[in-house]
């Protein structure tokens, strides 16, 4: 990349995050990724002006993986577009992965996020394609012979599509580019004569139909590691700034559609989330939540506080998965354990939970678990009329025999529902 002779303000001086989240559903990896990208953003915002703050919003892009996304989904891929004055035009929509690379090559000292929730539930390395290769990020203070330091991706790929994005006039005129210096002329933008902007007339003028032009043929960019501004043209090759960090979230064993293999995963670094929730502090109201059961009446339907709180249940009922697991030669069951947020005050406990356990944790298991209940619909009829005595482990029938309160009385707060 060639030097432009202006001088350069600051860049973002932070080193980027390169995260994989994983634990058991409802653990809180999303929760622990948005505490990291709110604390930068704050960090960043501290002592700066209203005008001068960054948001959330503008940011992070957030995505999810699933079976049916690819590599088009994620980069970007040519698409026709119909003009208004007919015939076609094929043109680069550009992914989730491509608009958030613009936004941090452009606007280089600002921190942003590529958040990749479920990021098994995909096959990661074919959306991910050829810029794979970019994961590999430069350490250890060290610079290479281009000049990329810290922070930067190790290597380089070529992808024209991704460039001319990154360069597009009308996304620069839409969108912030505080690390631009100076866009130069556009790479095919032509005169009135209809001959290239490099080609003046007779009187050497270059009366430029902006109609006709797509990309700037570059781009003076402020750019983190650099002395002063970087000219990114046509040719040059693309890598991961070190103002862009990328998170993602997973189950570890939770019937993944695909597996992450080695060299995928040495790329990030791996935390697992503790499957911890405690009654006290912050968690302390997720804990003691109540856990209700729907009562039939003649008007409808109401709620029905058993007593129990969702967090003694929760972490009884995690004893029995991994006893059953245990018992019925079952490995890979750690993460059939309910996290502590997989329940929240929207949800019906047995619509949820008592599915979860009928349809997944005890799919193997049923009638050491549930007796003779033969279906999730009669285990669901006969949670509402007994409530926690419907499970034969004794560890969770004896917490509706501990409650204060007979499972089919009315808590004080029950909000009724009527049919309509």
């Amino acid at each position: 990349m060639e030097q432009s002779q202006k001088k350069a303000p600051e860049p973002y001086a932070k080193q980027p995050s390169q995260i994989i989240y994983y634990g058991v559903p409802g653990c809180g990896k999303s929760h622990a990724v948005d505490e990291e990208i709110n604390k930068a953003i704050n960090e960043y915002n501290e002592g700066k002006t209203d005008g001068d703050k960054i948001s959330y919003e503008d940011q992070v892009k957030r995505i999810v993986f699933h079976p049916d996304y690819g590599n088009a989904d994620f980069i970007g891929q040519i698409m026709p577009k119909i003009r208004e004055r007919g015939g076609v035009d094929y043109v680069f929509k550009p992914g989730p992965f491509s608009q958030i690379l613009r936004k941090a090559y452009l606007n280089s000292s600002k921190p942003y996020f590529l958040v990749i929730e479920e990021i098994n539930r995909g096959n990661a390395a074919a959306i991910f394609g050829e810029m794979f290769q970019l994961l590999d990020r430069i350490k250890d203070n060290k610079k290479d012979k281009n000049g990329y330091g810290p922070g930067w991706s190790s290597y380089s790929i070529l992808n024209d599509d991704v460039n001319d994005y990154i360069r597009d006039i009308k996304a620069y005129e839409k969108s912030d580019h505080s690390g631009c210096v100076k866009p130069n002329h556009p790479k095919d933008m032509l005169d009135g004569n209809g001959n290239p902007v490099d080609s003046p007339d007779a009187n050497g003028k270059k009366e430029i139909d902006f109609s006709t032009a797509t990309s700037y043929c570059s781009l003076e960019l402020i750019l983190q590691g650099f002395d002063s501004p970087q000219i990114f043209r046509g040719s040059t090759a693309i890598r991961l700034p070190p103002n862009l960090s990328i998170y993602a979230t997973m189950n570890t064993s939770d019937q993944n559609v695909f597996t992450l293999d080695n060299a995928f995963q040495r790329r990030w670094e791996m935390k697992q989330i503790p499957n911890d929730l405690k009654n006290t502090g912050d968690s302390a109201a997720q804990y003691c939540r109540t856990i209700k059961k729907v009562k039939k009446t003649e008007s409808g339907e109401e709620t029905v506080d058993t007593n129990v709180q969702w967090g003694d249940f929760r972490k009884a009922i995690n004893e029995v998965i991994m006893d059953s697991a245990q018992a019925n030669g079952l490995s890979s069951m750690e993460d059939k354990r309910l996290g502590g947020w997989f329940f929240t005050p929207a949800d019906n406990f047995a619509e949820k939970v008592l599915k979860y356990l009928w349809d997944d944790a005890f799919k193997f298991d049923r009638k050491t678990q549930f007796g003779e209940i033969k279906t999730l619909e009669d285990l669901v009829k006969e949670f509402n009329k007994v409530g926690f005595k419907v499970f034969k482990a004794d560890a969770i029938s004896k917490l509706q025999r501990d409650s204060s309160t007979t499972p089919d009385t009315p808590a004080q707060n029950d909000t009724s529902v009527t049919n309509g």
